[in-house]
């Protein structure tokens, strides 16, 4: 259920005051690792404290691209659904690439923004593909669709094909024509389809 005003100025200030809590443990974190990095002689062990101050760099990145949460005017200038999917695909690509899938994200050209433009209604659909994520066998090839029947997650064979044939690159999100969606139907009939809200 979407937030009232209220309950967005309440949610917007946690979100604000988290980010800067984490970020500040983040950069001393982020600062040792480098350092213990570059002290180490072992490959292995020099390894593993690379793969900390990467993930520590995503997590700081992730932070960084969900400000507009916070912002005075949280949702500025998307009145289309390019511009709301855009914002939702800064967030999850994170979520996604941790697990080594290949995403293709897709979106009807002139599909207007959908009603759902409320926070409440954007983490779901956020919430949603991240759980994707997690239940998507990893190294899976996954293609995020908006149309005018809403928004779906097509999974598995079929997948690298249609979103070759589309034009797709992968992790970029992109506009198509109706027209060519409509013809990429038999590969994506070869895909398990799953709705988001």
């Amino acid at each position: 259920m979407p937030l009232d005003d209220a309950q967005w100025a309440e949610a917007r200030t946690l979100v604000a005051s988290l980010a800067h809590d984490v970020n500040n443990l983040l950069s001393p974190l982020l600062l040792q690792a480098e350092l213990l990095e570059s002290a180490l002689n072992d490959p292995a062990q020099r390894q593993r404290a690379a793969a900390i101050a990467e993930r520590a760099s995503r997590l700081a990145s992730l932070l960084e691209s969900a400000r507009w949460i916070y912002r005075e005017e949280p949702w500025e200038g998307n009145a289309t659904a390019e511009g709301f999917w855009r914002h939702l695909v800064v967030l999850v690509r994170p979520a996604f690439s941790l697990r080594g899938h290949r995403v293709w994200w897709a979106v009807r050209e002139g599909l207007p923004a959908p009603d759902a433009a409320r926070l409440g209604s954007r983490f779901a659909l956020t919430a949603a593909l991240r759980a994707a994520s997690e239940r998507a066998a990893p190294g899976e090839c996954l293609l995020a669709l908006a149309d005018e029947k809403g928004a779906r997650l097509y999974q598995g064979r079929g997948v690298a094909d249609a979103a070759r044939w589309l034009g797709l690159q992968e992790g970029v999100l992109a506009t198509v024509a109706p027209e060519h969606l409509a013809a990429s139907a038999p590969y994506l009939a070869q895909t398990a389809i799953h709705d988001l809200p």
